[in-house]
């Protein structure tokens, strides 16, 4: 088991890598590479949002984030505060989250899903039955960190209740599965992932998609990186699409963290100047970076320039201790 100061570290590094991925990809979301201006082709700083991008339109600062790191911190406050997941309490925060307008740049698939739930609809039955956009995905790191030695029962729920409150489509379920699993590799097992080559790694995530005669699915998209992840970036990004689909993104920001595995900002930046849904896939490529590298080897300039940056260090924090005590109580009980 890794020492609980690396863990420590572990934890910070990814909800505040997330954090800085999406708010890197803030100003460009939505504008595709080939139409940004000279001042903003290549971002390597926290940046005002484009012109007449939806960023600026909602008022977006230079270092802020969007809603994917907003239901991140209340999926974290939530888990805090019960010291559990409860997927209902999670739900009541989104709703009213979205009731009191807090909530920036929502896809459409959450938006009407948080619709549904603020009509009163139950959690259950709220998710989209063809929402397969990356949302779940983007806030699924405060799970995948509390559940570092759940049980496999318990596990399940949370691949499965983590999206349908807002996206009950399969690819979605099986996209947030594959995100969730990687950050738990790479918080508990990080040598098993060192020892790997990215091609055997990617052989070990396919097998976890789900099987079935789709055209496009989770599993063919991560059969598909293995293909060209040892190509240059311009080869392998004409053959990755940068959406908000939930396949796309899964696929792209897998790409990005493993091109550039030990260098958290390569990998960030990779992302976001590369990518359609910039702030998303930016997002979910910081978690996995900063959850195998770790704070420190996040560069200080994208920490203290971060909207709530001590806020975000003070639950993450929390939500460190919360999950601590829950893998103490396992070992008592297996030691027992």
């Amino acid at each position: 088991m890794i020492e609980n100061n690396q863990l420590n570290s572990k934890f910070l590094g990814c909800i505040i890598g997330g954090a800085i991925g999406d708010a890197l990809g803030m100003p460009v979301e939505g504008i595709m590479p080939i139409d940004r201006t000279d001042e903003y082709r290549q971002v390597t700083q926290f940046m005002l949002p484009f012109p007449g991008s939806l960023a600026k339109k909602n008022g977006l600062r230079r270092g802020y984030y969007t809603d994917d790191t907003q239901l991140t911190i209340l999926t974290i406050e939530s888990i805090v505060e019960k010291c559990c997941v409860d997927f209902s309490d999670i739900a009541s925060r989104f709703t009213s989250a979205y009731k009191e307008g807090q909530l920036r740049l929502l896809g459409r698939t959450t938006r009407n899903s948080l619709k549904q739930l603020s009509r009163g609809v139950s959690w259950k039955d709220s998710g989209i039955k063809d929402g397969a956009g990356n949302g779940p995905a983007t806030r699924v790191a405060p799970v995948a960190l509390y559940s570092l030695y759940a049980s496999l029962n318990e596990l399940s729920d949370y691949i499965f209740y983590t999206p349908i409150i807002t996206h009950a489509d399969p690819k979605a379920i099986d996209g947030t599965k594959v995100v969730l699993y990687v950050i738990r590799t790479l918080i508990k097992e990080p040598d098993y992932f060192s020892n790997k080559s990215n091609e055997d790694f990617l052989d070990g995530l396919s097998a976890l998609c789900f099987e079935d005669n789709e055209i496009d699915t989770m599993k063919k998209r991560i059969i598909k990186l293995k293909e060209i992840i040892g190509e240059s970036e311009s080869i392998a990004f004409s053959h990755l699409q940068t959406t908000g689909y939930m396949l796309d993104t899964v696929q792209t920001a897998l790409y990005c963290f493993l091109k550039h595995r030990d260098d958290f900002e390569k990998a960030v930046l990779t992302a976001v100047n590369n990518s359609y849904d910039s702030d998303s896939i930016a997002a979910i490529t910081g978690f996995m970076s900063g959850a195998y590298l770790g704070i420190n080897n996040i560069p200080m300039r994208f920490k203290v320039g971060l909207e709530n940056y001590q806020y975000l260090n003070e639950i993450t924090q929390k939500l460190y201790k919360v999950a601590l005590q829950g893998m103490e109580n396992i070992s008592a009980l297996l030691y027992k």
